[in-house]
């Protein structure tokens, strides 16, 4: 009776070790689905790795654009926002339909700070611009999911040199 009652000890220490692996093991494999939920599916939404899915939010704004002229330079300095959850992948610029600039990869909830001093810039040219006139500033946002989104808003050009944006003066 002792030979079989140390068999079956035995065998219900097999079952509690086998038990406590089979919980380890799902212990594991639950970490590392929440893990990669947390991380890994917000970076591969936002680079667009998945294509469209229900979790894009795709969004930005104009914060600031502006245009002036002193001599024979022009200035111009925008700053957007992406408001969304979805990088940028292109940003273009047109002035009153004239493609001036395209920039690209802003991450989400980040801005793209642009500043330009110039004669030509793109096919938009400083001598075509006039002190008091009014241009169209409009953005084509290009997301890395295939979404495009654009935004416009209106500006007089100023008599005076734009400084670039803070974070460019190192």
């Amino acid at each position: 009776m002792t030979l079989d009652s140390s068999h079956q000890a035995n065998q219900a220490n097999q079952h509690k070790t086998l038990r406590n692996r089979v919980l380890i093991l799902g212990a594991l494999v639950t970490l590392a689905i929440v893990l990669i939920a947390l991380v890994g599916v917000p970076f591969w939404v936002s680079r667009g790795t998945f294509g469209r899915t229900f979790l894009d939010k795709p969004g930005f704004s104009i914060v600031a654009v502006n245009l002036s002229k002193e001599g024979t330079d022009c200035y111009i300095r925008s700053t957007i926002s992406n408001t969304g959850n979805v990088y940028i992948a292109r940003l273009t610029l047109n002035l009153n339909g004239t493609y001036v600039t395209s920039d690209g990869w802003v991450p989400p909830n980040g801005l793209n700070d642009g500043w330009e001093r110039f004669q030509n810039y793109g096919y938009f040219h400083c001598s075509d611009v006039r002190v008091g006139q009014t241009y169209s500033a409009g953005y084509l946002s290009e997301f890395a999911n295939g979404v495009n989104q654009s935004a416009s808003k209106m500006l007089e050009v100023g008599p005076y040199a734009l400084p670039p944006p803070p974070s460019w003066n190192h």
